[in-house]
């Protein structure tokens, strides 16, 4: 299996509307259809009262010719600042959000530490590692346009 650890960072221009609140609540919803191209997900099992534990399916369609989809658990949820999920499936491992503003500003990093269990990607892992870090960072960078678009704020970085 190959691991492959990623940051993503995107940086908002929040000064004309959107709030941390507004992006939290956006990156917890299930609804990723209305803002993010090419992302579905849908919930399987509810969580307690505060989210913990809810069971989603999501599905990637990516800018190479291949779709994942795998199952992630909400973990860790804390309000604006974090979101923390499992990873099942096609890839295994752990997803975190970490949300800050600093001025006018409000920062999204994505860690995205996983290992492949699609028999091809592990086998094409040693020469397809560059153009699966590529596809990543395309996946990663319609959801930072989807939800600057969303929450009417102005990308910055990402």
């Amino acid at each position: 299996m190959a691991h492959y650890k990623f940051e993503t960072k995107w940086v908002f221009d929040a000064s004309s509307s959107a709030t941390m609140d507004q992006v939290w609540d956006v990156l917890r919803s299930h609804e990723y259809e209305k803002w993010w191209e090419g992302v579905k997900a849908k919930v399987l099992e509810s969580g307690d009262e505060s989210g913990i534990g809810e069971l989603r399916e999501s599905f990637f369609k990516t800018k190479l010719p291949y779709t994942l989809s795998f199952k992630n658990r909400l973990t860790a949820l804390e309000k604006p600042h974090l979101i923390q999920l499992e990873a099942y499936g096609e890839l295994e491992g752990t997803g975190t959000y970490h949300i800050s503003k600093s001025n006018k500003l409000i920062e999204v990093i994505y860690i995205w530490d996983v290992i492949t269990t699609k028999h091809w990607m592990n086998i094409m892992a040693p020469i397809m590692r560059p153009m699966f870090k590529w596809n990543h960072d395309q996946v990663m960078h319609q959801g930072a346009v989807g939800l600057a678009k969303h929450l009417n704020m102005k990308l910055v970085q990402g």
